[in-house]
């Protein structure tokens, strides 16, 4: 990463915004920066760190996710030239982290009427 384009853990009020905004900045460089910062992504999410990402994709259960997440480690660890978005992957990402926000505070809700 260039200097100029790191971001600071410190501006943020919580670690799951300065991951995801790690993984946006890595996609902007290569595909192995956007790897290592997805596992720390999944690291964090799932609370386990062996085999995190598997983890997180079993429990996001997005076959679309799964599938460029399966093109990104055949580029990282082939030599076939797979072609991997990786804007879909952050953007797949995105709306999982807002459908589980959304899931969690309905079911603290029901929970408070119960």
């Amino acid at each position: 990463m260039k200097d100029t384009q790191k971001i600071n853990i410190l501006d943020y009020n919580d670690i799951y915004t300065y991951i995801f905004d790690s993984i946006k900045l890595a996609k902007q460089n290569n595909c192995s920066a956007f790897y290592n910062a997805l596992s720390r992504y999944a690291k964090q999410q799932t609370g386990k760190n062996a085999a995190a990402i598997e983890c997180l994709q079993a429990s996001l259960k997005n076959t679309q996710l799964n599938d460029e997440i399966a093109k990104l480690r055949t580029k990282l660890y082939s030599s076939a030239d797979e072609q991997v978005d990786l804007s879909l992957i952050v953007s797949l990402l995105s709306q999982a982290a807002k459908q589980t926000k959304s899931t969690s505070n309905a079911t603290e809700l029901k929970n408070l009427y119960d």
